[in-house]
């Protein structure tokens, strides 16, 4: 079953076009994509612990990446000396 279109609902390119133009919407262009580089995994990792525990597993995993975790810039929780 077929719907019919309605006319006063329809967009013309031009006087002279006869063809509908059924496109209404513009293409959204996507954000551009960001890539992040180890340094800045590591600050994620380190920035984003809660305790002592989760921020030593935090040091344990960027050393595993090579990174110093003293040469991150970074902010420790409370109760992390």
């Amino acid at each position: 079953m077929k719907t019919a279109l309605n006319p006063s609902r329809l967009k013309f390119r031009s006087q002279r076009s006869v063809r509908p133009c059924l496109r209404t919407t513009r293409r959204r262009r996507l954000p551009p994509v960001e890539a992040y580089t180890p340094e800045r995994v590591a600050e994620f990792l380190l920035t984003n612990t809660v305790d002592a525990a989760d921020y030593s597993r935090a040091v344990k995993l960027v050393r595993d990446m090579g990174l110093n975790p003293a040469e991150i810039n970074h902010v420790k929780p409370a109760g992390v000396p």
